[in-house]
């Protein structure tokens, strides 16, 4: 109830919402019709890319909705304004500097597609400040990376991803479970290597 945005939302609600919705679809928690409401939300908003960070939350709230039309028409509206922007323009920067790579790998996850997940985020991961949010808004993108990684047995990223969270934030319990789930991965593959 807190942040299931209204019809007439402002768009920060709706930020929050699918950052939100977003972490718990990562960690396989049911959110039952939430997504669906907030991506019916989203998709009452202009379409035109005026601001990618914005467009990368719709993106997010399609793909857990199961709304993947919408999420590749979303995409395809990013890349069609790459091709066609004035690339003097500010969004035109954060799309090419990281956005669409973003936008790319969100959709692939929900394709269940990690090799495209890691092709695409892993390139621009260090570049995401350019479109904006704070670090934690941000950190729902790199969830995304170091999720897609372990799903698709790219153990090695997955352990240098996990290495930086834990460098920087030693105390965090969600990297510490993921950590665990990474140590339970690299023992199966390394006991299947060994049968």
């Amino acid at each position: 109830r807190a942040v299931r945005p209204r019809e007439d939302h402002p768009v920060a609600e709706a930020l929050d919402a699918a950052g939100l919705l977003w972490r718990l679809h990562l960690d396989g928690v049911d959110t039952g019709s939430r997504f669906a409401a907030l991506a019916d939300a989203w998709a009452a908003k202009d379409e035109t890319p005026w601001y990618v960070f914005n467009d990368l939350h719709a993106i997010m709230a399609f793909v857990g909705a199961g709304r993947l039309d919408d999420a590749e028409r979303r995409v395809a509206e990013i890349e069609r304004f790459m091709r066609g922007a004035d690339a003097a323009l500010t969004n035109h920067r954060m799309v090419g500097g990281a956005g669409l790579g973003v936008a790319r790998a969100l959709l692939a996850y929900g394709r269940g597609d990690d090799a495209a997940v890691v092709a695409n985020l892993a390139p621009v991961r260090h570049h995401m400040s350019l479109f904006g949010g704070s670090h934690a808004q941000r950190d729902a993108f790199q969830r995304t990376l170091l999720a897609a990684a372990l799903r698709g047995g790219h153990l090695a990223l997955a352990g240098q991803l996990l290495a930086e969270r834990l460098q920087a934030r030693p105390a965090s319990h969600w990297s510490r479970m993921r950590e665990a789930q990474w140590r339970r991965l690299r023992s199966a593959t390394a006991a299947a290597v060994l049968h």
